[in-house]
């Protein structure tokens, strides 16, 4: 299967799929994680011109036999830690459900990490909500080293979040 996995830029075209996969990834991953009210109303409309509209972020895709099964969004952040080094953040990574656990999210995440090391970069940050057990798992499967939590909000809720540093 790896082989035939084709990790790219996205062209215009491909974002209403990878709206598509997201809406489905939480509708999915976080379901009894997340306000159910809040997954019901997601809209691949709405998130497909949201994603357009991040100029200062970076995309890939997972594209096999021209068919979108993932996708992953990240950027270069453009401030220093206490050493003077930069860093990258991986802001989403999703597979379409039926295509978890083939090796997609890892080829999407290594290739991240290439470009982000490429870009000068000396570490990733993430985080992942507290409750998304299989997404902690996988990212301490990366050699993810757990740093901290925060919170993040939504529509007034919080929600715990896992935050993870992988070296380049």
């Amino acid at each position: 299967m790896q082989n035939d996995i084709l990790v790219r830029k996205p062209v215009f075209e491909d974002f209403p799929t990878m709206a598509e996969i997201k809406v489905r990834g939480w509708q999915t991953a976080y379901r009894g994680i997340v306000d159910e009210a809040y997954l019901r109303k997601l809209s691949a409309d709405q998130i497909c011109e949201s994603m357009r509209a991040k100029k200062k972020e970076r995309f890939l895709v997972a594209d096999v036999n021209g068919e979108i099964v993932g996708f992953c969004r990240y950027r270069l952040c453009e401030d220093t830690d206490v050493e003077g080094n930069c860093h990258g953040e991986i802001s989403e990574l999703y597979v379409k459900p039926e295509r978890k656990r083939m090796g997609i999210g890892r080829m999407l995440f290594l290739h991240v990490m290439e470009d982000l090391k490429n870009s000068g970069r000396k570490s990733v940050i993430l985080g992942c909500f507290s409750e998304n057990h299989s997404a902690q798992a996988f990212y301490r499967r990366m050699n993810g080293i757990y740093i901290g939590s925060e919170n993040f909000e939504i529509e007034g809720r919080k929600y715990p979040v896992e935050c993870y540093r992988f070296a380049l």
